[in-house]
C-alpha cells in the first residue's frame, strides 16, 4: 500500500505493545509521507499564491496540524477525520469567510514594541514574565487567551482576540474566489479519499487569519512563549513578516516525545544542558538550543526559601494522570506503571508509618477513583488546593520529593533536592528518551525505592548527582539570561 495515499490515514495504526520511541519514530515517518502526498502539495502551492506564505511553512504546520489529530491512547487518527464530519467543517469555513467578507477592513499599525509575549492562558501568567518585562521596560506586548474583567493593567499592554473580530482585508490580497475555488479542490480531494481535510486546512486557514491580523496591529522585535509544542511555522512566517527579529520558546515542561513533533523555532531555552537531548529526532527545527534554568522556578524561588521546614518526609508531585491530555499514553504499559508507582507509595507508608507522605496534585484536580482506592488504608494524604502554597512551596518543605513523570524533579535538583522519578522497570520512554543522564534520577523497583527511603529518611545520608546542570541550571537569573540573548545579534 502506497503510504502517501491519503485514505490511509485513517487506517494507519500504532503498536502500543511495541515502545513509545519506535511508534513515534514510525509515526514521524507517516506523517511526512502523507504530507508531501501530490494533491496535498497542489494544495499548498495554491494557499502559497492566495496568503502570499510559503509552501515549505504550509507544508510544515500541515504536518503538525495532522499530528495533532493522532490519539496516543487508541493509536490512531481520532474521528473528526472521518468523512461524516466534512460537512460541520466546510460550513464551519464558509460562514467564517463570510464574515470576512462583511466585517474586514484595512489594519493599521496600533502598537509598536521591543517583545511580545503569546499564548498565555491567563492574568495570573503574568507574573512568570515580570522581569523579563522589567528588563526591556515594559516595552511589551501580553496575548491572553482569557482576561479576567477584574484584573488590574498596571500599564501593561495586554490583549485577547476572539475569532468573530475586525480581519485585515488584505490577508487574501484580493483572492477571495481563488481561496473559494481551492475550497473546492479540498472537497474534491476529501471526497475521493475518504478523509476529511478541512479539520487541518480550517485550523492553518485560521491561524493565517488571526496572525495576519494580529502582527500587523501589534509589531515587535521578539516573540516569546511558554508553549514550545504550540510553535507553527506560519506564525513565525507573518511574525518576521511584520519585522520581527527572533522567534523564542521556553521549555517548561520535560520534553515528552508526544508533544515534541515538529517544532519550529529561531530558539528554545532548556531547562538544562540534557533536558532536549535528540529532540530533533522528530522533525523538529530548533537554530539554537540555549540551557537557561526554570523560568518558573525563578518566579518562585523567593518562596519557597521561605519553607525550610522539612515536615514532609515524602512529597510525590502529582500529574493528574486520569485526566491528563491522550499525548503521555503511548504504550499498553505506561498506565500500569503510574498506578504501580501508587501501589509503592503505599507499601513504603505502611513499612515506614511514622513517615509523612503526601501526593501534591496540581490544583485543576478532578480526582482519581483508581489512584484513591489503591491509597486506602494508608495514611497518605492527597493535596491539591493551592490557597495556602502552591507546588513549588513544597519543595523545600520536602526531604524526599519523588514523581512519575513532574519537570519539577529536574527543576528542583537545582536546588540540591533529594528528587526522583519512580519510573517500574524504567520503562518510561514517552517522558525520560529525551533526557540525557535520566537513569541517575530513575528508580526502577520498589525495593531500589525503599533503599532510597532508607539511606535518607531512616539513615540521613546525602546523595551525590553528577552533572547536575544536565538537569536544570540554577534559576536565580533566567529572565536575564532570556533577555540577554534576545537582544544579542
Amino acid at each position: 500500500m502506497n503510504k502517501k495515499n491519503i485514505n490511509y490515514i485513517l487506517k494507519y495504526r500504532n503498536n502500543r505493545s511495541i515502545n513509545a520511541e519506535h511508534n513515534c519514530i514510525k509515526l514521524c515517518k507517516f506523517v511526512n509521507n502523507i504530507s508531501n502526498n501530490e494533491f496535498l502539495l497542489v494544495t499548498y502551492k495554491k494557499l502559497e499564491t492566495i496568503f502570499k506564505i510559503p509552501e515549505k511553512d504550509l507544508l510544515y504546520d500541515f504536518k503538525k496540524t495532522l499530528l495533532s489529530y493522532f490519539n496516543f491512547t487508541k493509536g490512531k487518527f481520532n474521528k473528526n477525520l472521518k468523512l461524516r464530519y466534512l460537512f460541520f467543517d466546510l460550513v464551519s469555513l464558509l460562514i467564517f469567510l463570510i464574515w470576512y467578507k462583511i466585517f474586514s477592513k484595512k489594519i493599521n499599525t496600533k502598537n509598536k514594541r521591543k517583545i511580545f509575549f503569546d499564548e498565555l492562558d491567563n492574568c495570573e501568567h503574568l507574573k512568570y514574565l515580570k522581569k523579563i518585562n522589567y528588563y526591556f521596560k515594559n516595552d511589551s506586548i501580553f496575548h491572553i487567551n482569557k482576561i479576567n474583567p477584574r484584573f488590574d493593567k498596571k500599564n501593561l499592554k495586554i490583549f485577547s482576540f476572539k475569532k468573530f473580530c475586525i480581519y485585515d482585508s488584505n490577508t487574501l490580497n484580493g483572492n477571495f474566489f481563488n481561496l473559494i475555488k481551492t475550497i473546492l479542490y479540498i472537497l474534491q480531494i476529501s471526497i475521493k479519499s475518504g478523509v476529511n481535510l478541512f479539520a487541518i486546512f480550517n485550523f492553518l486557514i485560521f491561524r493565517i487569519f488571526k496572525y495576519e491580523k494580529i502582527f500587523k496591529e501589534n509589531k515587535s522585535q521578539f516573540y516569546f512563549s511558554f508553549k514550545f509544542y504550540n510553535s507553527s511555522s506560519i506564525k513565525n512566517f507573518i511574525f518576521k513578516k511584520y519585522g520581527g527579529k527572533k522567534v523564542s520558546y521556553f521549555q517548561k515542561n520535560l520534553a515528552e516525545m508526544s508533544i515534541c513533533f515538529f517544532i519550529k523555532t529561531d530558539i528554545l531555552f532548556s531547562l538544562g544542558k540534557g533536558t532536549t537531548h535528540n529532540i530533533k529526532k522528530l522533525g523538529s527545527v530548533i537554530k539554537k538550543i540555549i540551557p537557561i534554568g526554570s523560568l518558573f522556578l525563578e518566579n518562585n524561588l523567593n518562596q519557597v526559601k521561605k519553607n525550610l521546614k522539612n515536615k514532609i518526609d515524602i512529597c510525590n508531585i502529582g500529574i493528574n494522570w486520569a485526566h491528563r491530555n491522550h499525548t503521555s499514553n503511548i504504550d499498553n504499559k505506561i498506565d500500569e506503571n503510574y498506578y504501580k508507582h501508587i501501589k509503592w507509595l503505599k507499601k513504603i507508608s505502611l513499612e515506614f508509618p511514622d513517615l509523612k507522605i503526601l501526593i501534591k496534585h496540581h490544583q485543576n484536580y478532578r480526582g482519581d477513583k483508581k489512584e484513591i482506592n489503591i491509597l486506602k488504608g494508608s495514611s497518605i494524604d492527597i493535596i491539591y488546593d493551592e490557597k495556602n502554597k502552591n507546588t513549588y512551596q513544597y519543595l523545600e518543605d520536602s526531604k524526599l520529593i519523588t514523581s512519575f513523570g513532574s519537570t519539577m524533579i529536574i527543576e528542583s535538583k537545582s536546588l540540591r533536592k533529594e528528587s526522583f522519578f519512580l519510573d517500574p522497570n524504567k520503562e518510561n520512554q514517552s517522558y525520560f528518551k529525551f533526557l540525557k543522564n535520566s537513569n541517575q534520577l530513575r528508580i526502577s523497583s520498589y525495593i531500589k525505592f525503599k533503599n532510597l527511603v532508607r539511606k535518607y529518611l531512616i539513615i540521613g545520608k546525602k546523595n551525590k548527582i553528577k552533572n547536575l546542570n544536565n538537569f536544570c541550571l540554577n534559576s536565580s537569573n533566567v529572565s536575564k539570561k532570556i533577555y540577554r540573548n534576545l537582544i544579542s545579534n
